[in-house]
């Protein structure tokens, strides 16, 4: 009976043993998982696996070293984002092509071809303009003199403003043709039973048709007219297109001369506003000329109906070799102009923007417009 009671009390205490080995066991494996959580872990660290305080550190340590990674890859990360929107800041400045297209649509896009519906679009423009023109903040129409003076050609039955890079040549040729008698003379307008009009075009295209014109297809680099439309700057072979800006349209800006009679805003050269403004009977667009014009000729002036085949014939006339290839990507030719000489381009046509509702900036998303 006592053999029994022994090997019984000796196997509790072998069990006990095991027990307690395997407990410190895991405890050990368990400190040395937390090791790396911390390098301020005492070496010994089973002496202290007792204190509760130490203990309670333990999983504030692994949070801790845990959100100073997350907040170390969000500073990271925060300061790519930084470098992102500073390249692209830059890269608007510099490319502005990276802008987004802005959406814009002229008043004659859905206007149907009905004479009606052509007449109550023309009428509204009309309008529309004289209430713009009584809230232009800042605007001072220049005198009729000089370069201000504009060129007014009359007929029996026209009376037409002449704005260069927007339908000059056509209408031109038009009235030497078409209207007998015409003086081409500048003069100032005779609303005595004639029909007064001009024409108008998107400065961001006119200007490109501009230095298209005169610097690829007509002028000598070195002439005289290339000389006074460029403040005296000549260039041994075709500049780009960014030259002509800088050096032509802003450096006569600069020096606070009248811009030259090419690219000079319509507002100023056919006097649209200011106290001795010419009162027209319709301001066309040049981007809808061959329409609107057709309606106006036959329902106000007495010109047959089949001015549509002619106008074509017209154009071909007139139409210089590669003057319409740029037509439907002039925005590609404001990708090289720096932020400052948009700025200067915005300001020298911004009366005629508002006036005409153009868009504010040549990077027009026509396709949704």
């Amino acid at each position: 009976m006592a053999v029994r009671v022994c090997k019984s009390v000796k196997n509790a205490i072998v069990v006990v043993i095991l027990i307690v080995v395997i407990l410190k066991l895991v405890t050990i494996k368990k400190f040395e998982n937390l090791k790396g959580a911390s390098n301020s872990l005492p070496k010994d660290y089973r002496s202290y696996y007792s204190r509760k305080k130490w203990i309670s550190t333990v999983p504030s340590v692994r949070e801790t070293n845990y959100n100073s990674i997350h907040l170390r890859e969000n500073n990271h990360n925060l300061t790519e984002l930084r470098e992102t929107n500073h390249n692209l800041t830059e890269l608007r400045e510099t490319n502005h092509n990276s802008v987004e297209l802005e959406h814009w649509a002229p008043d004659w896009y859905n206007t149907g071809n009905n004479s009606e519906d052509m007449e109550a679009m023309l009428i509204a423009r009309r309008v529309n303009i004289q209430k713009r023109c009584n809230s232009l903040p800042g605007y001072t129409a220049p005198k009729r003199e000089g370069v201000y003076k504009g060129e007014i050609w009359r007929s029996k039955r026209l009376s037409y403003c002449a704005t260069y890079k927007a339908g000059y040549t056509f209408w031109k040729v038009f009235f030497l043709k078409e209207e007998r008698n015409a003086s081409l003379r500048p003069k100032y307008p005779s609303t005595k039973k004639k029909l007064v009009f001009t024409v108008t075009r998107n400065p961001w295209h006119r200007l490109v048709s501009c230095w298209h014109d005169r610097f690829t297809l007509k002028e000598p680099l070195r002439s005289g007219f290339m000389r006074r439309m460029c403040n005296n700057k000549t260039w041994p072979s075709l500049p780009p297109f960014r030259e002509f800006i800088e050096h032509c349209v802003v450096a006569l800006y600069k020096l606070k001369k009248p811009p030259n009679f090419h690219w000079m805003p319509t507002i100023d050269r056919c006097h649209l506003c200011g106290e001795r403004k010419i009162t027209y009977d319709y301001i066309l667009s040049q981007e809808n000329m061959d329409r609107e014009a057709i309606h106006v000729l036959t329902t106000h002036a007495g010109y047959k109906s089949n001015l549509s085949e002619y106008f074509q014939q017209l154009h071909q006339q007139v139409l210089r070799p590669g003057e319409g290839s740029f037509s439907n990507n002039y925005q590609d030719y404001y990708k090289d102009i720096s932020k400052e000489h948009m700025d200067i381009l915005k300001d020298l046509y911004k009366y005629e923007l508002i006036l005409f509702n153009y868009p504010k900036t040549p990077f027009v998303d026509f396709a949704k417009s």
